[in-house]
């Protein structure tokens, strides 16, 4: 709770108490990545994340939380790999589509990126991260009436 009130600090003191009085709560270790995320300790993110993975190794909410501050850290290679076994696991978890785009895209593996948006449209239609990152495919290509359409379609734009 605390962290969704923007009070990151007493987020994290919150998660470490928890963790001293059940150290395998993965949801825990997750929730502990994510505020460190947001605080910007990402070496801290990743190894709570990890924590959380090794304790319950299908918990999606861990992969989704590792991706992102793989991505912030500029791992892109491993973000990719974490978001496709999140992905393997819950194919319609569309922060993890928009994740693995936003990798892909930074990388400039466009084909790739293409088969990506594909099976996000059809695992999450409609999700404005992905709309915006099928858009700035078209505009690539040259379909500016296209990519308008799919951001006014989606409000995404």
């Amino acid at each position: 709770m605390h962290q969704n009130l923007g009070r990151l600090d007493e987020a994290v003191a919150s998660y470490k108490r928890a963790l001293a009085i059940k150290p395998d709560y993965a949801e825990a270790h997750s929730n502990l990545g994510s505020a460190f995320l947001d605080l910007g300790r990402l070496e801290d993110a990743v190894a709570s994340c990890r924590k959380a993975l090794a304790i319950e190794p299908e918990y999606v909410g861990a992969y989704r939380n590792l991706s992102s501050a793989l991505l912030d850290l500029g791992a892109m290679d491993e973000a990719i790999a974490i978001c496709r076994k999140a992905l393997a696991l819950k194919p319609d978890y569309a922060e993890v589509h928009g994740n693995l785009a936003e990798a892909l895209e930074k990388t400039n593996r466009t084909e790739d990126l293409r088969e990506a948006v594909a099976v996000a449209k059809r695992n999450c239609p409609g999700h404005p991260r992905l709309s915006l990152s099928e858009a700035q495919l078209l505009y690539r290509d040259g379909d500016f009436e296209a990519a308008r359409a799919v951001l006014e379609t989606t409000g995404a734009s």
